[in-house]
């Protein structure tokens, strides 16, 4: 939910646009907070990964869901119409066929969601998938309502009567709505029910092969996740009945909500109205008059300055559950004259209390059904603000690859190179596999460093480094994934923004080599070097558990591999043929220093295990020696007989062919090839493209092209 909330300098906090609450994550957690359950505190969480989801640029989630789920939750509305018109009585005839498809639709219904919400939560790795999922059932389940009422002719509704008025029709509409909810709460509710009796079972099972087993929702959840968001999602009856709840009138709200047939409260509109016009009175005049009890009241309860109170919609305050109890008392006092009662008064007598009106049991109720209608508007919109996040995407299908088309978005929209989640039983749930660019950056010498000053002296020094280098990473669009002591793996991935995501990942390497130089020539920098690899490809997120809370976040792959073997200039030693001279050497060596007296297994073993020993010392010795005859320069990338030698920006041959077939590169002739120059408006350098060489790494076969980046004046 971080995601989508901005800062407020009113209010000078971050919260989302709401009308009757003020949006802010303290606020959130607040209002799904469960009080039975203290471990329920956390912020009820979404997936990170979110895309733009329509031609306004709206951030959200992409979501897949089953092709028959619409069809089966469009009968099942179907059936239910037809057993809230009464026009069956199926208590008295348990045989009626219509009565038959009625429970079997209803049962359809439920294995299906309970085979969605299965196969999420085997998925789930403590990312909010399980919240999207019901995010996205709501919106399926509203869909339905509305293809099926719409088809409906409201005379057919209203039982063959003509109905006068459009909005007569309207609350018809909304009362058939009502009455759906209360259907689908107790769907949702066995589907829950079923859902938690299967992990029971399948969980009673592991634990025979597995005794630690802690529970497959406590393990893929977190032992902290907040199930209140979801719940809301089930009863909260809003958001059901007004899903454009943004741009419905309170006054609608209430006149539709506060009707006979919905049992969820026991007020009407025409006494709730006269006390919620009561407390807007109070409000307004406590405001307009700057009534300084008042208004540092609502500034403590809604945690904001109070010259902001009156700022704020007054919705926000009217529907403050503890506003509304802080009031309750001297509103039943204040004098209420009914406006039909004549003003022509012989004597005057003293004005009726609002208590008067409708006595101490009847006011408790508006009251208790006040407080709940505020709180089931608070989570409503929350819901509803979200859910408009959600944009559903049908899987179509035709011969060759499959195409995704999104409801409501012309076919040329495509999906590809975005981040989907399936609900499809027995997929993948997140297609989150895509092409991005890696930058790894390690710094040189940081065992050494590290022995020699204090833990704290190192934090300090990394600070001084890495905290500009967050912030240039984050200014080209990239995201760090994670640090390890003396590293950094950032991705750099398509977006919003024009130029090719591995052009960003090199001008951030750039402006960090510029910094990491900078403290250096201060005197600032304790480590002997840098080396940075960027290297773009396919990569996958990995999401492993740390306790029953927290989870850590990583990248898996070759892509990833490569990157970091670029960066730490690591390859793999080549195989090679030894001569002759060389085999007498070892083999005198060996006579020397181990005369074996039995020519066993174990001798034999040991023999090959210090032959290797030897070997490698002597590959250590003349890759020594070949990089004492060719210097390095500062931030020089070098490739000697196909060992490559990294202190600068070494940069793969894949993702400089994506930047020169996307940015007007010049070349550059040189005495053995050709170079490239680009002038970065961007960041205001020229860059350089110098062919380093060609590698050999672990995992590749043949020649690796390595480039080697450079800032052209430093070369000058």
């Amino acid at each position: 939910m971080n995601k989508f909330v901005r800062f407020d300098p009113r209010f000078h906090t971050e919260r989302l646009p709401m009308r009757y609450s003020m949006g802010n994550l303290s606020t959130i957690r607040d209002l799904f907070c469960s009080q039975k359950d203290s471990s329920g505190s956390q912020l009820p969480i979404l997936p990170p990964k979110i895309e733009i989801i329509d031609d306004k640029n709206t951030e959200g989630y992409l979501v897949e869901i089953p092709a028959n789920l619409s069809i089966t939750l469009k009968d099942f509305v179907n059936q239910s119409i037809q057993q809230i018109q009464g026009r069956y009585k199926p208590n008295y005839d348990p045989n009626n066929p219509v009565l038959v498809s009625y429970i079997q639709k209803r049962h359809n219904c439920i294995t299906q969601l309970q085979n969605i919400l299965i196969e999420v939560l085997e998925q789930e790795r403590r990312l909010g998938i399980y919240n999207l999922c019901w995010l996205t059932i709501s919106k399926t389940i509203l869909r339905a309502i509305h293809e099926v009422l719409t088809v409906n002719k409201i005379e057919d509704l209203f039982g063959g009567f003509s109905v006068p008025g459009s909005s007569q029709a309207q609350k018809i509409v909304n009362t058939y709505k009502i009455h759906l909810h209360h259907i689908f709460n107790d769907v949702l509710l066995e589907t829950l029910k079923q859902v938690d009796a299967h992990f029971q079972k399948e969980d009673e099972q592991r634990r025979k092969s597995l005794p630690y087993f802690t529970g497959t929702k406590k393990l893929k959840l977190g032992a902290s996740f907040n199930y209140q968001f979801s719940m809301a999602i089930i009863q909260a009856q809003a958001h059901m009945i007004f899903p454009d709840l943004k741009n419905t009138s309170t006054t609608t709200l209430l006149q539709h909500l506060l009707v006979e047939e919905n049992e969820r409260y026991h007020t009407n509109y025409t006494d709730f109205n006269k006390v919620y016009t009561m407390f807007k009175t109070r409000v307004e005049q406590g405001i307009q008059e700057n009534d300084r009890t008042l208004m540092r009241a609502i500034s403590t309860f809604l945690r904001i300055p109070i010259h902001a109170v009156s700022e704020i919609p007054l919705d926000v305050i009217l529907f403050e559950p503890v506003v509304i109890s802080y009031l309750s008392d001297e509103i039943k006092e204040m004098p209420y004259d009914s406006p039909t009662e004549t003003r022509k008064r012989f004597f005057r007598r003293r004005s009726k209390r609002l208590i008067d009106l409708f006595g101490e049991d009847v006011w408790e109720m508006i009251l208790y059904d006040y407080i709940n209608l505020a709180d089931d508007l608070r989570k409503s919109e929350i819901i509803t603000f979200f859910r408009d996040r959600i944009s559903i995407v049908l899987s179509g299908k035709s011969f060759g690859t499959p195409r995704l088309r999104r409801v409501g978005v012309s076919e040329k929209s495509e999906t590809a190179e975005k981040i989907t989640y399936n609900f499809n039983p027995g997929q993948k749930i997140i297609s989150d596999l895509r092409n991005v660019t890696l930058l790894f950056l390690d710094l040189r010498g940081y065992t050494e460093v590290s022995g020699d000053i204090t833990s704290e002296a190192l934090k300090q020094n990394l600070y001084k480094f890495f905290d500009p280098t967050m912030d240039i990473i984050d200014h080209f669009h990239g995201s760090i994934k994670y640090y390890a002591g003396d590293g950094i793996l950032a991705a750099f991935s398509a977006g919003p923004w024009k130029d090719y995501h591995g052009l960003n990942a090199v001008r951030a390497a750039v402006e960090i080599q510029k910094v990491f130089k900078a403290l250096k020539d201060e005197g600032n920098m304790i480590f002997q070097g840098m080396g940075i690899g960027i290297h773009s490809g396919p990569i996958e997120d990995a999401y492993f558990f740390l306790n029953p809370i927290d989870k850590s976040t990583t990248v898996i792959g070759f892509t990833a591999n490569l990157t970091s073997r670029l960066s730490s200039g690591k390859t793999e030693r080549r195989k090679q043929k030894w001569d002759i001279q060389s085999i007498f050497t070892l083999n005198e060596y060996l006579m020397n220093r181990a005369q074996p007296s039995r020519r066993d297994s174990t001798t034999l073993a040991i023999f090959e295990e210090q032959l290797l020993q030897i070997l490698d010392n002597i590959q250590e010795e003349k890759l020594k020696e070949e990089k004492s005859q060719a210097p390095q320069k500062e931030f020089e990338v070098s490739v000697v007989k196909g060992v490559l030698n990294n202190n600068g920006i070494a940069l793969s041959d894949t993702t400089f062919q994506a930047i020169r077939e996307t940015s007007p590169l010049k070349e550059i002739p040189s005495q053995t090839t050709v170079n490239y120059l680009y002038e970065d408006k961007a960041i205001g350098e020229e860059i350089l493209f110098k062919k380093a060489g060609d590698a050999s790494f672990k995992g590749v076969e043949g020649k690796f092209p390595i480039w080697g980046v450079y800032l052209n004046r430093w070369l000058k």
